[in-house]
């Protein structure tokens, strides 16, 4: 209501701003959505998307695959436990949760392609591709083959051909960070991030970038490190 006001005052030629076709969009965060889940729930929606069941440790990524939000050090990250021989690192499971697989037309060649080189982790069930889908659904999944359709209507047949490969894990109608131990946000540019919010929410903890307005969200040792 605010805003609206604002602009009729703010706009020119003396037109009236409550004639104005304009609309406010919450940019905030459902809280019944983000919550702590018992061991059931996330192990179930695990073994959805063809994650591993024996991974100690799953990590989840939520986001585009730019640089601006680090995708380039989550490829490092997973490059990283391509080649380990460490047990430790065995036993880590990566769910990526990006938007990027609707345009997956402009991005095979990019990011989304570097991601299937991992043949190591695919193989092992230890490198997912998802679409978290749950603002869409509220975290029903009765309404995920409406979403689905939608998407591929979008998609087109490079989202189709891409559904095949064996890194995809599907449409997740629940927060990944809800199903995830740790979430890494290795942003270099970010104001109020909502990924930030959201983990915590679930309970994830954050390994995060020290860097715009997270530092004012992530407070405390036990919700996450700053780097």
């Amino acid at each position: 209501r605010d805003f609206n006001e604002h602009f009729a005052r703010s706009s020119t030629n003396g037109g009236n701003g409550s004639t104005l076709p304009t609309e406010v969009i919450l940019n905030g965060i459902n809280a019944n959505l983000y919550t702590i889940p018992d061991r059931a729930f996330i192990e179930e929606n695990r073994r959805s998307i063809g994650l591993n069941p024996n991974v100690d440790k799953t990590v989840a990524y939520v986001g585009r695959l730019d640089n601006i939000k680090g995708g380039d050090i989550l490829l490092g990250i997973l490059d990283y436990l391509e080649r380990s021989l460490d047990q430790r690192d065995a036993n880590t499971g990566v769910i990526v949760a990006s938007p990027d697989v609707l345009v997956a037309s402009k991005q095979l060649n990019k990011r989304l392609g570097e991601l299937m080189k991992f043949e190591r982790l695919i193989r092992e069930r230890r490198l997912r591709l998802v679409l978290d889908i749950s603002k869409f659904v509220g975290g029903n999944a009765t309404f995920a083959p409406d979403v689905e359709e939608a998407f591929l209507g979008y998609g087109g047949d490079d989202y189709r051909k891409f559904q095949t490969h064996p890194i995809w894990g599907g449409l997740l109608p629940t927060p990944v960070q809800a199903i995830s131990d740790i979430t890494i946000c290795p942003v270099r540019s970010d104001g109020l991030s909502l990924t930030v919010i959201e983990s915590m929410l679930a309970g994830s903890y954050l390994i995060a970038s020290s860097v715009g307005g997270i530092p004012e969200v992530v407070t405390d040792p036990s919700l996450g490190i700053l780097l």
